[in-house]
């Protein structure tokens, strides 16, 4: 399990999958929103519809009047309660509904399948504009396990920083001690605190000279009078 940042509301979860952009309640949400920006396969406009929507708000009555049109002149092609044929099985159902395509067998399985297949032929089409998305979504996810702040890194990792990665490594050879027997469980507290007292990773008291001491990726910086002066250039420093 891994700390994430919901993209949609900012509260940070926990998720063991690798390509998780929002927490649960913000996930359910975002299912029931499927509301896609379609092209009308008739006058050709832009509009807001479903995944599998074909026409515009305009057009969909003229489609619907012209299959009125159709029903009136031709009839019903298959009454309600007669008999066809499983387009999966070839086994013989009852018609319940103009629609029915498969027997009561087949029916899930069938809906599932076409599902699948329209998936990947909108992902196939809309490769590029999904691969944009996703390499959006993936920016600041992460939350560091030691610092709380939020990363991005292209590699599976909890921490944000090797100052980060060292202090966590302490922390697991702490637990792993008290879990032989060789420290007290009181061990695992103190390595739960920031080794520094400024609360930024890279950022430590000098004692001898009274000042902040700021190193990035254990090379020395400089000394600082303030947490802030420090932290500014390590962000400048960072930035370039």
């Amino acid at each position: 399990m891994r700390q994430h940042i919901c993209k949609k509301c900012g509260k940070i979860y926990m998720e063991k999958k690798e390509d998780s952009w929002y927490c649960p309640d913000c996930a359910a949400e975002s299912c029931r929103n499927v509301i896609r920006r379609k092209v009308c396969a008739m006058c050709g406009k832009e509009f807001d519809g479903y995944p599998r929507s074909k026409y515009c708000p305009e057009c969909r009555i003229i489609a619907r009047r012209e299959a009125d049109r159709r029903h009136r002149k031709n009839g019903t092609a298959r009454p309600i309660g007669s008999t066809d044929l499983c387009e999966n099985c070839g086994k013989p159902y009852t018609v319940n509904s103009a629609r029915q395509r498969y027997c009561p067998d087949c029916r899930k399985t069938m809906w599932a399948e076409n599902t699948r297949k329209y998936s990947r032929e909108y992902n196939r089409q809309h490769a590029e504009e999904l691969n944009a998305y996703k390499a959006e979504m993936r920016k600041d996810r992460r939350v560091c396990a030691v610092c709380g702040k939020p990363f991005s890194s292209p590699v599976t990792t909890v921490t944000c920083s090797p100052e980060c990665a060292a202090e966590q490594k302490r922390r697991i050879r702490a637990a792993v001690d008290v879990r032989r027997g060789r420290a007290a469980p009181a061990r695992i507290i103190s390595k739960m605190e920031h080794t520094n007292s400024s609360g930024v990773p890279g950022i430590t008291w000098h004692k001898k000279t009274q000042k902040w001491q700021l190193k990035i990726h254990g090379k020395y910086i400089g000394l600082f009078a303030t947490v802030e002066e420090a932290q500014a250039a390590k962000e400048k420093i960072e930035k370039t």
